[in-house]
């Protein structure tokens, strides 16, 4: 069987490819990957059978790249992980047999804020806030988050945890922010162990 992972070198792709390698049923699988390829532990690591590089899902040529290769890799299925990948191909037909969930489930789980603030008050989430950069670095006792707690980036597609800090005191909530500049706004969300 050859299958296609969308998103290869990203670390939830890796596993699933490790997962694939370690399993006896899938002894004869042929994995093709398809990345942006700016993370170099996923084109080393010898995962994959074959490895393309790909524009980000936005350009305009994205589709036509995957077309081109699950053609010429005759590919059987495709598993599409990344989170922008999964919300592109959600609302359209990818070009082999994929599981993927509905659109309307993709908008809003692409954002950790989104699905946090719709979960809010059902117990499934846990209590958090929005707090901006500004007042993450200049923290005071009325916006004080309790510790330990997690700080993250919450835009889309990085539920894989891009800014992710477990923070276990004020001092580290500001290092954090201030390592982070590029970050306007943090979710501080309850630690849950």
């Amino acid at each position: 069987m050859r299958v296609l992972i969308t998103g290869a070198c990203g670390v939830t792709s890796r596993a699933v490819a490790r997962s694939l390698r370690l399993s006896r049923a899938f002894r004869n699988l042929y994995l093709v990957g398809t990345d942006i390829c700016e993370n170099p532990f996923g084109l080393f690591e010898g995962l994959l059978d074959r490895i393309y590089r790909v524009p980000r899902v936005g350009e305009p040529d994205y589709h036509a790249h995957i077309e081109r290769i699950c053609r010429d890799e005759n590919v059987d299925a495709a598993i599409v992980i990344p989170e922008l990948e999964v919300l592109y191909w959600s609302t359209r037909n990818f070009p082999v047999p994929a599981l993927l969930p509905p659109g309307g489930f993709c908008q809003i789980s692409v954002s950790k804020r989104r699905l946090y603030e719709l979960l809010e008050g059902t117990g499934l989430v846990p209590r958090f806030r929005i707090l901006a950069r500004a007042k993450l670095v200049a923290l005071n006792k009325e916006d004080a988050p309790t510790f330990p707690c997690w700080i993250r980036d919450f835009s889309e597609g990085t539920s894989r945890g891009k800014g992710a800090c477990l923070a276990h005191s004020a001092e580290e909530s500001r290092a954090w922010a201030m390592l982070n500049p590029g970050i306007e706004q943090f979710m501080v969300a309850d630690y849950l162990p």
